[in-house]
């Protein structure tokens, strides 16, 4: 069952029902959203409604405020007009009480001051006492600028005195002073600051019964004027301040009654604004019942559209949920008759064809669509596996032929590798023998000299001594024996040297000729290389063809070329190497052969020699038999014992010429040694 849920049907089906279903989620959304907007719009509808009722509610409530609001107006003008009256009334009657007042204090002040001018203070206290007669006026206090009570001590009349320069006035006995109390004080002080009569303060003083009557204070201020200045100091500006108290209940009661009549009036409009506050109040609520009606029909009305919109909501849900299902059920049909079953048999077509079963048939190539494509690439797989089983077999047998000429080629490496040792091994025991030939030469080239020169001497005293010429014939005669033995000694010597170099250069001919052999197995494996790497070209280029199934035969194909590459480039190291060899060789076969050339000269010098030890020899034993030819005798040998040396020095020099051909020979056969071995071990492993 899990198998059939992961088949490429079962995903289609899956894929469509996903996009089926976001279809009809983006379909459901959107009419949820049209739905939405529709909802939308009614409550906005509404909304609206509700904002007209309200508006209208508004404006019947602000007619209604404007309504109250106009009559409360007219009722404040009314009432504004009436205190209006009352307080012009109120103020006429107080304009007249303070002018009476003003008038009491200024008729009270004049008295005074005319008494004071007179200088006499008791009068002034006289008129002072029948003016608190009448009842209106409740105090009259006469205060000097520092705020003490006058006529109770003597400082003005000392200082009228003092000022005039005599005793005008009498003292009088002082009385306790007094001072303003401190409640009337700050208008007392401001009355001075400013020189001014009108300041006043309301308070309260006790009538002669003991009663509390509400009085008004006035002060008056009394200037220093040009009258009063004959006996107070002009630099004094103010003589005193008079202080008035009138009985103020009338005022009092006419604000009292004033202030109740304005209470009665307030009362009054109170109880008309409270009445029409009902009137309004009564009509607000009849409208508000008429827009709770307006607003439960279209609640009602919003009901009814809300509960259709559900209900086509709902249908159109049912109706989309059954085709939908329906529809996945005619696709999961269809896709089973015109997909899965062509796929079924698509897939056991390619299982068995990747079992190489190559008896597959592909049935639905006749299809135009991609099942027909699948099915013709089955017959494509199918060709190429039949052609990949006869790559698969041209490929066995061509490594079969690989192996067999590998075979081979290790063969004539093994053969190659033990020639070239043996080859080497002769070179070296050759260059060996060479060397303590040419040494042995050097030796015995070295003697002779030695000994012709000693000749050549005995030779010159010949001639002196003819006498012992007979005993100097017979010592030379033995010592040429001795050069003879010794000349063919170096003859034989040399002979040997030029046979080995001989040999050594049919050696050094048979390497250059191994040599050749390697270059042409180099050229064979390079060869093989190519065509290895011809051979993984192609096999890529199948393996690409076969795609998936051939990509392990491509990593294949990518290593044998990676091989054929690494084995034609250590092939070239081969050649490269080989030509080193043939360089080197040539080199030793130039080398030995002019060995051989200098051995073939020294044996004809000793071959010389050889001939003129003998004709000495013969020489020497005609001087035994006729003494009369030894002078020519004599000049003769001194010319061939010089003949002797010089053939000697070039003796010599051929042999050390010969010793460092050997040594070069014994060099280069070391070198070659090591050349031919790394040559083997790189071939090896390549």
């Amino acid at each position: 069952m899990f198998n059939h849920l992961k088949s490429l049907s079962a995903k289609i089906v899956a894929t469509v029902f996903t996009l089926v279903a976001l279809t009809f989620v983006a379909d459901t959304i959107l009419t949820q959203s049209i739905s939405s907007r529709v909802y939308d719009k009614t409550e906005q509808l509404t909304d609206q409604m509700h904002a007209v009722v309200d508006q209208k509610d508004t404006q019947i409530e602000q007619l209604l405020s404007g309504l109250l609001d106009s009559k409360e107006h007219t009722q404040a003008l009314s009432h504004t007009l009436a205190k209006s009256e009352l307080s012009a009334q109120n103020q006429q009657k107080q304009a007249y009480l303070e002018g009476t007042r003003q008038g009491i204090s200024l008729s009270v002040a004049s008295l005074v001051s005319n008494a004071m001018m007179a200088g006499e203070a008791s009068l002034a206290e006289e008129r002072i006492e029948a003016m608190l007669e009448d009842k209106q006026i409740a105090a009259i206090n006469l205060w000097r600028t520092d705020g003490n009570l006058a006529f109770r001590d003597n400082v003005t009349i000392e200082a009228v005195n003092s000022y005039v320069d005599a005793d005008v006035f009498e003292s009088r006995k002082p009385d306790p002073a007094v001072s303003i109390p401190a409640e009337r004080r700050a208008t007392f002080d401001k009355a001075l600051e400013t020189l001014s009569n009108k300041e006043s303060f309301d308070s309260t003083l006790e009538d002669d019964d003991g009663n509390e009557i509400p009085v008004t204070y006035s002060y008056f201020i009394l200037k220093n004027s040009e009258d009063c200045q004959s006996c107070h100091d002009a630099a004094i500006p103010n003589r005193g301040v008079l202080e008035v108290a009138v009985d103020s209940s009338e005022l009092i009661a006419l604000f009292e009654k004033s202030d109740a009549l304005i209470k009665e009036m307030d009362a009054q409009a109170a109880e008309e604004k409270t009445a029409l506050i009902k009137a309004s109040e009564s009509e607000k609520e009849k409208v508000a019942q008429q827009t709770v009606r307006y607003t439960a029909e279209l609640n009602e009305s919003k009901q009814a559209i809300e509960d259709t919109r559900k209900e086509a909501s709902m249908m159109s849900m049912g109706s989309k949920v059954f085709f939908f299902f329906v529809t996945i059920l005619l696709l999961i049909l269809a896709l089973r008759k015109l997909l899965t079953t062509p796929l079924r048999r698509l897939t056991s077509a390619m299982l068995r064809l990747a079992q190489n079963d190559l008896s597959v048939e592909a049935t639905h190539a006749h299809r135009t669509d991609e099942i027909g494509a699948m099915s013709k690439a089955i017959g494509t797989f199918k060709e190429n596996a039949i052609e990949r089983q006869k790559l698969e077999r041209e490929a066995q047998n061509h490594m079969h032929a690989q192996k067999e000429r590998q075979h081979q080629i290790d063969a004539l490496f093994h053969t190659f590798r033990t020639r070239i040792q043996e080859a080497l091994h002769t070179v070296s025991n050759s260059a060996e023998r060479m060397q303590q030939s040419a040494a042995s030469l050097n030796h015995i080239s070295s003697a002779t000299s030695d000994r012709a020169h000693s000749v050549n001497q005995a030779s010159s005293h010949s001639s002196e001594n003819v006498q012992m010429m007979a005993a100097a014939s017979t010592e030379m005669t033995s010592s040429i024996e001795e050069i003879g033995q010794q000349v063919i000694r170096t003859n034989d010597l040399v002979m040997t040297a030029s046979d080995e170099a001989a040999a050594t250069d049919r050696k050094v001919a048979s390497l250059a000729s191994a040599a050749e052999e390697i270059g042409e197995v180099v050229s064979l494996i390079k060869d093989i290389s190519e065509q290895t790497n011809l051979l993984a070209l192609n096999a890529t280029i199948e393996a690409a063809r076969a795609g998936e199934a051939g990509r392990g035969f491509a990593v294949v194909a990518a290593e044998v070329k990676e091989l054929a590459s690494q084995t034609g480039k250590a092939t070239e190291d081969i050649a490269n190497r080989v030509q080193t060899i043939q360089s080197s060789t040539g080199d030793s076969v130039e080398a030995i052969r002019s060995i051989a050339a200098k051995m073939s000269e020294i044996s004809q010098y000793t071959t010389a020699i050889s001939a003129a030890v003998q004709e000495q020899n013969a020489s020497t034993n005609e001087i035994s038999l006729n003494i009369q030819q030894a002078a020519e005798g004599t000049k003769d040998i001194v010319q061939n014992i010089s003949e002797v040396a010089s053939s000697t020095e070039e003796t010599k020099s051929s042999a050390d010429e010969v010793q460092a051909a050997s040594a070069t020979v014994a060099s280069v056969a070391t070198d070659m040694r090591g050349i031919i071995d790394d040559f083997l071990e790189k071939v090896a492993a390549a």
